[in-house]
């Protein structure tokens, strides 16, 4: 969300929050961070259950995330639940809603309001007049803000973002046709490739490329892409080309065989080899573990947005045996751009069907850790 919007009251500001995280959050906890007057970066985490210690690491949780934001100057905190101002005869949630803005403010974060949104109303916690009954919602659909959003993309819950469509029994059977043919290299496979190397370099850069400008290539195309995907490398720079540009790519194909060759040449680990050419000095660090979430570069996201579409359209449409690296690459790209839970179903439909795929065991690692790429801290510009 680009546009200057100025909240002039708190439904205003609320209105804002699903645009902003792109769906209805529902029993979570969503901290906006500030940098003077404008928002930043959104952090959002489930509702924990309402044991104290659970509380406590949740306020740890978000206090390591705001300590990471690069600039901040404060944050306001939202706490949504199914509860209601009826049922608990005044505001939700209550001990949260006082102990997470003293740990927030005690860690020495500027907390201008801690806001409840209930099933029946929404108030401020730091408000000890409000209504019994809370503020309308309709308050919060009806504002200014709200009439100027009305034109974004908001999903009805974060669950749509992980769920695959329906499955299109056409599409399938060719998809299926296609991919065989990719892995046993029959005689139309070959003929599919001599025409798809009229367009391409046949690499896993240019036809993320080639993707990445096309939102709808031929199916054919799409059939390389999810059959480059069960390579390791080719999956990984495909993402990365998806993410940062075609050159990001380019580089770290070449960079990619430079190792394979070094690693024969030297022996020893892939890890050994990288770190010998980082100690060297012949390696951007921040270019090599951008897989890892590593720098202050942004992806693009219209670009990512469009490539995870298109991802889940193609995945819904092959069989199990073809899913896991596509899934692997949906995946990194739902978590580039911050998504975790998301992330997390691609991952586990993954290791559903290969429990020991390592990629998949890698990312439901990191999730699981709850890292997050250091560029949805930084504040850096796409």
């Amino acid at each position: 969300m680009t546009d200057i919007m100025r909240a002039t009251t708190a439904a205003d500001f609320l209105s804002a929050i699903p645009v902003m995280l792109g769906y209805q959050p529902k029993n979570s906890i969503v901290c906006v961070a500030f940098r003077g007057r404008r928002t930043g970066e959104v952090i959002r985490l489930d509702l924990p259950p309402q044991r104290r210690s659970n509380q406590k690491a949740v306020a740890s949780t978000i206090i390591g995330m705001l300590s990471r934001i690069t600039g901040i100057t404060g944050a306001s905190m939202i706490i949504y639940t199914d509860e209601t101002f009826e049922s608990e005869n005044g505001i939700p949630q209550l001990d949260l809603g006082r102990m997470l803005p003293a740990r927030i403010h005690g860690a020495g974060f500027h907390l201008p309001d801690a806001l409840c949104v209930a099933g029946d109303g929404w108030a401020s916690y730091f408000d000890t007049g409000y209504p019994r009954a809370g503020h309308p919602l309709g308050l919060i659909a009806a504002s200014e803000i709200a009439s100027r959003l009305s034109d974004h993309r908001v999903l009805d819950d974060l669950s749509d973002e992980a769920a695959l469509p329906e499955r299109d029994p056409l599409i399938a059977e060719r998809l299926e046709y296609l991919l065989d043919g990719f892995e046993h290299l029959t005689d139309e496979a070959m003929m599919v490739l001599d025409r798809l190397e009229e367009m391409m370099d046949l690499d896993a850069a240019s036809c993320s490329c080639t993707i990445a400008e096309h939102p709808t290539p031929p199916l054919e195309v799409s059939a390389w892409m999810l059959s480059m995907a069960q390579r390791p490398s080719d999956r990984d720079v495909m993402s990365i080309t998806v993410a940062f540009g075609c050159e990001f790519g380019e580089a770290m194909l070449e960079s990619n065989a430079r190792y394979h060759q070094l690693q024969a040449d030297t022996g020893g680990t892939m890890d050994e080899v990288v770190q010998r050419e980082i100690d060297a000095g012949r390696v951007d660090v921040d270019d090599v573990n951008l897989l890892a979430g590593h720098g202050t570069r942004r992806p693009n996201v219209p670009r990512v947005q469009g490539t995870i579409d298109l991802l889940k359209q193609l995945i819904a449409n092959i069989p199990d045996r073809y899913r896991p690296g596509p899934l692997c690459m949906l995946s990194w790209l739902q978590w580039s751009l911050g998504r975790g839970s998301a992330a997390g179903a691609a991952s586990d439909m993954a290791l559903a069907i290969d429990p020991k795929h390592s990629m998949a065991l890698l990312l439901n690692a990191m999730l699981s850790a709850g890292m997050l790429p250091e560029w949805a801290f930084s504040g850096s510009e796409v």
